[in-house]
This record gives structure tokens, C-alpha cells and sequence, in this order.
């Protein structure tokens, strides 16, 4: 049983962890001599408790491609407000890191130190989305996938996001300002992708009389 440590080890397979630790007993897991400490390793005693965060009942959670349970995925161009032109595209595989700056004036007046802060509002969210698309076994690239996801890249326009995580902070319409998409090495199947994006809030202009 060791030898499932050292392939994940040698050979990076770290989201192959959950559903090699899932399928063993604890006496098998024992055996095993787990690595302690460190980021990277999943404790095998939280596997099967992991739950999306807008999740109910445990039948209606969904999967990964690695049969593991989707955890705050991200939709983008879903739910009501889809534009109509343009894919719809869930991303289940993929990780959200959102920083925000204050715009703040800060004046510096002769004879004082420092300087003279004038609040004026909380500035964009800036947004980062890393992930994968998966083709469906190990020579299949997600070619319809990738294509649906430049498309929205492409799109000279805001668009709508359905994400647990997002909308903690209020964030429902995002505004992409760069995108990359890095190829991996020894893999055939998988198309990473980077988004950087800022928060959109709709303005909704009166015309006067």
C-alpha cells in the first residue's frame, strides 16, 4: 500500500489523493505511514464531509472528473441573466483569490508629516481564476470547452457569474481584463486556464426629462 504515496509523491498526482484515501480502510491508511504536516496533503478524515458551499442534502452535490465533491465551483454566463449570444460554461475544477484597494486621496500639507487621508469609496474587486477543463479520458482534449471559454473571454462585455464564494462579497458581474492559457507537461487531456478579471456593478441611467 506504501507505493500509492511514492506515485503520488514522484509523479505530482496530488488530486489523485482524495480518491486513493477515500477507497482505503483506516487499517490500510495506518499502513500506509501517511506524510505529516504540510499544505499539500489531504487528511484522509476529512474526505467525504467536504461539501459545495451552497449544498444541501449529499445526493444533490456534485462531482469532479477525479470523483471527488465540487467545493465553491463557479458558472460563468448562468442562471437568469445568461446572455443569450454567448456559451454557458461551469468551471468545477478551479480556485477564486479576489483583493480589493481602497480609493483613498491622500494630500500632503506643508509643515505636518505624513498625509491628510480622504476616503472616497471601496475601488473594483480584483479576481483571479485558476483551473483546468478535462476531456473526458486521457488522449481527449476539451476542445469544446476551451472553445467556449475563449468565446467568453473574448466577449467585449461584462459577464454574469454564479459563484458561492463570489457572492459573499457581493460580486455577480465580472469585467475580464486578461487571460492565459498554459499547456501541461505530459498531459494531453488538460487545458489549465488563468483569468484575471475585475468586479462590474451595473449603472442604471435615468434619462431626464
Amino acid at each position: 500500500m506504501a507505493n500509492f504515496q511514492y506515485i503520488i509523491q514522484g509523479f505530482g498526482l496530488q488530486m489523485l489523493r482524495p480518491y486513493i484515501y477515500g477507497k482505503l480502510t483506516e487499517a490500510q491508511l495506518e499502513q500506509m505511514q501517511l506524510p505529516s504536516g504540510g499544505g499539500a496533503d489531504y487528511p484522509y478524515k476529512d474526505i467525504g464531509i467536504a461539501t459545495r458551499m451552497d449544498t444541501g442534502a449529499e445526493d444533490q452535490q456534485l462531482k469532479s472528473i477525479f470523483g471527488t465533491l465540487v467545493w465553491a465551483d463557479v458558472k460563468l454566463n448562468s442562471g437568469k441573466r445568461k446572455i443569450a449570444d454567448l456559451p454557458e460554461l461551469s468551471l468545477d475544477v478551479v480556485l477564486v483569490e479576489i483583493s480589493q484597494t481602497k480609493n483613498i486621496v491622500m494630500t500632503a500639507i506643508q509643515g505636518r508629516n505624513g498625509t491628510v487621508k480622504e476616503y472616497i469609496n471601496d475601488g473594483d474587486f480584483n479576481i483571479t481564476i485558476r483551473g483546468g477543463l478535462f476531456g473526458g479520458d486521457a488522449h481527449a482534449y476539451p476542445i469544446g470547452e476551451v472553445r467556449a471559454l475563449d468565446t467568453l473571454m473574448k466577449a467585449p462585455m461584462s459577464l454574469p457569474v454564479i459563484s458561492e464564494f463570489l457572492r459573499i462579497h457581493d460580486i455577480y458581474d465580472i469585467v475580464v481584463t486578461d487571460y492565459r492559457y498554459p499547456q501541461q507537461e505530459g498531459f494531453q487531456n488538460v487545458q489549465l486556464f488563468e483569468i484575471n478579471c475585475v468586479s462590474d456593478a451595473p449603472i442604471n441611467l435615468i434619462e431626464g426629462a
